[in-house]
């Protein structure tokens, strides 16, 4: 609680939430956060909510954003949480009505519920439901997704992108006036001033290319040289810039640290049932295969 004394705009912010939720006397427990440098973009405070008249609570992920203006300054903050803040708030919301406007049986939830945003300048931060109360957890980013994690997320991708392609064609007005409201943040890594997320990149492919053996692979080792000399410009253009005559609504972050999975229980072990979408700060219209590749 002491760290949450030192953010007022925090406590304001979870005042509001609970007014709007009919709290009017409430007490904050069981606060944590995440491990410094395991956030990109924001840090997480987990909190319990407690009303004090009725003992009903409320588990809340609150993903703030960073206040440091070196890092402000180094990475597209604001933008992203703008993103995240209006894919929850309004593209998010358009997607379900849709589902139902067209009869769609199986209600599926691709993201954690959010319970309010805030875009304030220097105090930005999302309310999220969170997802480990449920039994959802982060899949071990030390081991490798196997066939079953993969086409889980693959048909879950599978759905979001077919709404966006049925938005597109059905409300094409609708639909390009809410894609017109993306920041595209991959602009900004692409100017990148400071040569921080270029330089990130870069160590990247140079890791790979060390991983290949000269004599056997000098043809990939070749490739890869071109890509670290000078193709991160290229592959950023290509991304910030890249639409198709198939293009569609993208989460634009896909790796295991962005979504949680939920298993049952089973005699050899346990079974995958459920995946969350998580880190929707880089949306962006373009080709489904950059969701997945």
């Amino acid at each position: 609680m002491e760290v949450l004394n030192e953010r007022p705009d925090i406590l304001t912010f979870i005042k509001t939430i609970c007014q709007e939720r009919g709290i009017q006397d409430y007490t904050i427990t069981n606060v944590s956060m995440n491990k410094k440098g395991e956030g990109f973009l924001a840090q997480f405070f987990m909190v319990t909510i407690t009303d004090t008249t009725s003992d009903k609570h409320l588990d809340i992920a609150l993903k703030t954003a960073f206040t440091d203006d070196r890092i402000r300054k180094m990475m597209p903050i604001r933008r992203s949480f703008e993103n995240e803040a209006y894919f929850y708030s309004k593209m998010y919301p358009l997607f379900k009505k849709f589902e139902k406007d067209h009869g769609v049986s199986k209600d599926v939830e691709y993201v954690p519920k959010c319970f309010k945003e805030s875009v304030e300048e220097h105090s930005e931060m999302l309310a999220l439901e969170n997802l480990k109360v449920s039994e959802f957890e982060i899949f071990d980013q030390t081991c490798l997704l196997d066939h079953n994690h993969i086409s889980f997320i693959f048909e879950t991708y599978g759905r979001f992108h077919a709404y966006s392609f049925a938005l597109c064609d059905q409300q094409p007005k609708k639909y390009k006036k809410l894609v017109g409201r993306f920041n595209n943040v991959f602009e900004n890594f692409l100017s990148d001033e400071n040569g921080f997320f270029k330089e990130y990149l870069r160590r990247n492919v140079k890791t790979v290319r060390q991983y290949l053996i000269p004599g056997e692979d000098d043809e990939l080792i070749n490739k890869f040289q071109k890509y670290e000399d000078d193709g991160i410009n290229r592959i950023l253009h290509e991304i910030a810039t890249e639409e198709c005559d198939y293009s569609g609504i993208l989460h634009g972050d896909c790796w295991s640290n962005n979504m949680m999975f939920k298993y049952e229980k089973t005699e050899g072990g346990k079974k995958l049932i459920d995946v969350r979408l998580l880190d929707w700060q880089l949306i962006k219209v373009g080709s489904p295969i950059f969701s997945v590749i």
